[in-house]
């Protein structure tokens, strides 16, 4: 098929009638690369409640009523205040991940009816800004190519590492290892149940148990080190009405993972989860530092780890910072995470690529001072 100008919407994710919701839900349940940050369950709760939200909208490639590829975008808004009419995608301090959602059935012909979209949505565009991006798999490789193909320039901005699980890059010995709850870590059972009676797992991922679900994860995390910083979610304008939406919409779409550990029957670990595709994307997790010394919200991982496998999902995304220092030693494999822009015009290209060595002279500069300094007193 080839695209037309009628192909090409540009919609309020906050504002969609029912048909558009489920083709946006058809899409991402067949995502080349999947992606629970794009799932209207996620989009939706954000746009509504989080700053900035409301300037959020769904870049659409559309084949009638099917919708092709989806992309969260940011109209009129300056990229990295690089000095150039730029598209950007929305990334909020929720995400960790904006992949475009693409037709998994032909994700060549979708990413090319999304760099349409582009052209017809935002004719003035010479940039393109891509941030968080999957630096591997389909979506990635189709979108490059379209990009390329439609005449537009590469420009990496940084590139980053998390941990990862995958389970065909995995042998039997690594993926038991990683499943396996090492001695350390069942002594730490033992005691915690010797001090506040026996554990049990509760599974809040049903819509009826939703709500209770997401109350203990943000009460555990208010009375942690986050609510003493005043980070926590229940402080931060929106955050916690925009993740009880979230908990109650990826109910419904099943693609909520919630899991309490609790101890002679108080909560002592919450880690909410979500879905997509065969991915297990981890998202949210909070615990009792009071029970810290025998490490509440490690047990917990290791229980989410059992279900991710029993489900048969081929990744699991710890959406991570490089070098965590739980993830990164319990998970084998890494995920590349990418900030990219593509330009149009060989002078938007040298605009874009000074921007980028000076960034990269801040970023060196910082680096030197910081070493200076030394280690803080």
């Amino acid at each position: 098929m080839t695209s037309t100008d009628d192909d090409a919407r540009l919609l309020d994710p906050r504002a969609l009638d029912p048909a558009e919701l489920a083709a946006w839900e058809r899409l991402s349940d067949h995502a080349a690369t999947p992606n629970a940050f794009l799932d209207p369950a996620f989009v939706v709760p954000a746009a509504t409640h989080l700053p900035g939200g409301d300037r959020a909208r769904l870049l659409v490639a559309a084949d009638g009523p099917r919708w092709r590829a989806v992309a969260v975008v940011v109209p009129g808004r300056p990229w990295r205040k690089v000095p150039l009419p730029a598209l950007g995608t929305w990334s909020n301090d929720q995400q960790a991940l904006a992949t475009p959602l693409l037709d998994a059935s032909d994700p060549a012909a979708a990413a090319q009816a999304l760099v349409g979209a582009v052209r017809r949505t935002a004719p003035r565009a010479r940039l393109l800004g891509l941030d968080e991006q999957a630096g591997t798999g389909p979506a990635a490789e189709a979108l490059g190519s379209a990009l390329s193909g439609a005449g537009w320039r590469h420009t990496r901005w940084r590139s980053t590492t998390r941990a990862a699980l995958v389970r065909d890059q995995a042998d039997e010995q690594t993926l038991a290892g990683v499943l396996a709850e090492p001695s350390r870590l069942r002594s730490k059972r033992r005691r915690l149940e010797r001090e506040a009676g026996s554990l049990q797992v509760t599974d809040c991922s049903a819509p009826a148990d939703a709500d209770r679900g997401a109350d203990v994860l943000l009460a555990l995390e208010e009375g942690g080190w986050k609510g003493r910083a005043g980070t926590a979610m229940t402080q931060r304008p929106g955050e916690a009405a925009m993740l009880r939406e979230l908990t109650r919409a990826a109910a419904v779409r099943g693609s909520l993972r919630l899991l309490l550990l609790e101890a002679g029957g108080a909560p002592v670990a919450a880690q909410l989860d979500l879905v997509a595709g065969d991915t297990w994307f981890h998202f949210k997790t909070a615990f009792d530092e009071s029970r810290s010394a025998t490490s509440p919200g490690r047990l917990l991982l290791t229980e989410v780890l059992r279900r991710f496998d029993a489900e048969g999902l081929v990744q699991f995304d710890a959406c991570t910072v490089a070098e965590h220092p739980v993830m990164d030693r319990l998970l084998p494999h890494r995920r590349t995470i990418v900030e990219s822009a593509a330009t149009r015009g060989a002078l938007a290209t040298a605009v874009t690529r000074a921007a980028r060595g000076a960034r990269d002279v801040r970023d060196r500069r910082a680096a030197a001072a910081a070493r200076a300094a030394g280690p803080a007193s």
